[in-house]
Formats: C-alpha cells, structure tokens, sequence
C-alpha cells in the first residue's frame, strides 16, 4: 500500500470519528457506563491523537535508512527498508473498547498491513 492510500485512510477513519464522536459517546455510556470526559479522554481523544502524530510522522517512518555495515562485509552498503508484513489481527477486550481496536488500527494503518479487527 503506497503512503497516499495510507494517508487517506488515516484521514478518512479521523473524519468518521470526529463525526460520530456523539454517537460513541453515548454508546460508551450505555455499555460501559464512561461519562463523556472519560469517553473522550481515554477513548476518542487517544485515537484522534494517535492519528494525527501518524500522520505528522509517516513519510520519516516509511523512508530506507542506511545503516552500518560491518568491516568483514566491506565494501557492501547497508539499508533498512520498511515494509508491511502482510495482515494483521487485532482482537480488542471490553475495558477500553474503542481505543484499543483502532489505536493498533492506526499503526497497522500506518505500516501499510492489511487489518480483521474483531
């Protein structure tokens, strides 16, 4: 998955909380019994958040970084060279909802996998 395609997911999963964020509030409420701050706070906010420094921060991420190569193996030139490791399964526990199926949402996002979010 290009960075473009990355990115506009990114801003598309952002734009779909910050409109419901109503919605999952109330819901947090009715299940969990989280008032709207703490909703907020440790839920929405965080994942708002988390998007946003992904954001800021992933052309850095996805660039190869050449790295040092041992004497033995001279005169090679060593790299790191990010690439997505394929699907992903992020299976989320009842306490903080939310927050933790689409935080690693984002990173998987982020690192171009594919996701089955239960």
């Amino acid at each position: 998955m290009n960075l473009t395609l990355r990115k506009s997911k990114l801003h598309s999963l952002k734009l779909c909380i910050v409109k419901h964020e109503t919605l999952l509030m109330d819901a947090l409420k009715a299940d969990l019994g989280k008032s709207q701050f703490e909703s907020y706070l440790a839920e929405i906010g965080f994942v708002i958040e988390d998007i946003d420094y992904s954001l800021k921060n992933i052309d850095s991420w996805a660039q190869t970084k050449k790295v040092s190569t041992p004497i033995t193996l001279f005169p090679a030139k060593s790299y790191v060279i990010p690439e997505p490791k394929g699907k992903v399964l992020i299976i989320a526990p009842w306490n903080y909802p939310f927050q933790l199926s689409l935080a690693p949402l984002v990173g998987a996002i982020v690192a171009g996998n594919s996701v089955s979010l239960k």
